[in-house]
């Protein structure tokens, strides 16, 4: 049963929107699980440190719109594999708050 409709039989239809977080976050942490998912883990980082050694090579005929665009590159990349790699974590304390909640 999902967690939302646990948290609304249990009378807490306000706090659903967690349990739908939680929902989506056991999917990202599935996909992390998976061999595609590490796969594509190692491409957004490896993305990520090319975008840096871009900058590196080239910080003298870099426009500053060149900058901009690596660096959005780096954090895009960066962010993405975060949230990857940090879903079993983030989904535990998730979990750990809808508990508390079905305690009251």
């Amino acid at each position: 049963m999902s967690r939302s409709k646990v948290l609304k039989d249990a009378g807490h239809d306000d706090s659903i929107d967690l349990a739908e977080q939680a929902d989506k976050l056991q999917d990202i942490k599935a996909l992390g699980d998976t061999n595609g998912g590490k796969e594509l883990v190692n491409l957004l980082l490896t993305d990520a440190v090319n975008a840096a050694r871009k900058m590196a090579n080239n910080y003298t005929t870099y426009s500053q719109n060149d900058f901009i665009a690596q660096c959005a590159t780096i954090r895009a990349n960066t962010d993405l594999a975060r949230l990857i790699l940090s879903a079993e974590d983030n989904l535990e304390y998730l979990d750990e708050q809808i508990a508390q909640l079905l305690a009251q």
